[in-house]
């Protein structure tokens, strides 16, 4: 028997996953994202936002020194690939 707040959980982790999995913006190390740096994306991220600002970053290797405002909402980085 399923328990009846197994469905509600269900629900809750998929909708918690759909956001997650949405990219606001790409960066590519080739610089053809939409943004040429992690960090211009990163300065781009909305101010006090509420949901996630999703950032995906391509295939390669970025070397930059990053630093993310403290009125930013929150940012989620996530890697595309290995490379």
């Amino acid at each position: 028997m399923i328990p009846p707040s197994l469905p509600c959980l269900v629900a809750i982790a998929v909708n918690f996953c759909a956001v997650l999995s949405r990219a606001d913006v790409t960066v590519l190390v080739d610089g053809s994202g939409d943004f040429p740096t992690v960090q211009a994306a990163l300065d781009a991220a909305p101010a006090r936002g509420r949901l996630p600002h999703v950032i995906t970053l391509g295939p390669g290797t970025f070397r930059e020194k990053l630093t993310l405002d403290s009125n930013k909402g929150p940012v989620h980085l996530m890697g595309a690939g290995a490379g």
